[in-house]
Parts: C-alpha cells; structure tokens; sequence
C-alpha cells in the first residue's frame, strides 16, 4: 500500500514537472518571424460606425456588413457631391450670363 502511494506521488510528480516545463512556451520552428505589435490587428475597434470586432485578423459577418454599409453610404455621398455641386455653382452665375443673352437694346 504504501509503495502504490509512493509511485503515485512520483508519477504525478514528473507530470507536473513535464507539464510545466512544456506548458512555460510553445516550441520556436526555424523560420518562425515574430510579428511587431504595430500591425497587429485588435480584437475590437470603436469606430463612427460602431465597434468592430475582428476574429483572427478577419472581420466577423457583422463588421463586414457594417463596412460594406459604410461604403455604400460613402459612394452614396460622393455621387450626390459629384452631380449637385456643379448645379449649385451654375445658381450662382446671373442666367442671362449663362444663355449669353445681352441687354443691349441697340
């Protein structure tokens, strides 16, 4: 009895030995690059359009929706500045100035 509770106590020693000495750092490969922390991408961005959340560098279907949304709205924005601006500049030319009409009565 007491053998079995000395080879237990041994056994279960070694593993935690082993697994604390496996468990301190992952093995380092040989062409292994570490990557700076200055382009690593969060786990969560607060933006203006709500908060981004990113799985493994990749955005989840709810950012990507949100994104795609933005863009819309962004195209949306750039169209309407494309066409309505010049419009706006031609109100501000007298209209006679724009049909060339003279007021000459000669």
């Amino acid at each position: 009895m007491k053998t079995k509770l000395l080879s237990s106590l041994a056994i279960f020693a070694v593993t935690a030995i082993c697994q604390a000495a496996f468990a301190t750092e992952p093995p380092k490969m040989k062409m292994t690059t570490k990557i700076p922390a200055e382009i690593m991408i969060p786990e969560r961005v607060d933006s203006r359009i709500g908060t981004l959340t990113f799985e493994d560098g990749f955005p989840t279907e709810e950012t990507a929706n949100k994104i795609y949304d933005q863009l819309d709205f962004q195209r949306a924005v750039e169209s309407v500045m494309n066409n309505e601006l010049p419009d706006l500049y031609n109100i501000e030319m007298d209209p006679r100035e724009q049909i060339n009409i003279t007021t000459d009565n000669a």
